[in-house]
């Protein structure tokens, strides 16, 4: 009995893996927020951190940005401690530009806040590179970065 329990799960669940392959994003998207699904951040290296940001359609200060805080951080793609006005002096530009391409970086799901800093010990939030589970949703360059895919024109 338990064996055949066992399958029915097993062929439920790869039924539902191909219907969710065929729906559009939107309609993806609704599923899962009804069935509790949520988008994951997962850790990635460095370098294919940056391999998937040069595909990415983001704007470019956002991206210029990325790729600096990537200089900091550990192979792994873990322990990003520059603070915002270290990376606005190294990359000649405001604070407030630093801070909205973070919000940019944190809202497509390519790093994460591990850490909060303390701005009165002069301790900056910590960050790691991460992939958002549906990267592929994302508005980026194909793997031979010459047009638009991931469901976007």
């Amino acid at each position: 009995m338990r064996e055949m329990r066992y399958a029915v799960d097993v062929f439920e669940r790869d039924t539902h893996e191909r219907w969710l392959s065929l729906l559009s994003t939107v309609w993806r998207r609704v599923v899962d927020s009804m069935t509790g699904s949520a988008r994951e951040l997962m850790p990635v290296d460095t370098f294919e951190w940056q391999r998937i940001l040069r595909r990415v359609q983001i704007p470019a200060s956002a991206k210029h940005l990325g790729l600096m805080m990537s200089t900091y951080a550990n192979g792994d793609g873990s322990h990003i401690v520059a603070g915002v006005e270290r990376l606005a002096r190294v990359m000649c530009v405001s604070e407030p530009t630093v801070k909205r391409g973070l919000a940019e970086l944190r809202r497509v799901g390519l790093v994460e806040r591990v850490k909060q800093g303390n701005r009165h010990a002069k301790k900056s939030d910590e960050y790691r590179l991460t992939m958002p589970s549906d990267v592929l949703d994302l508005p980026m360059l194909d793997p031979d970065e010459e047009a638009v895919s991931g469901g976007h024109s």
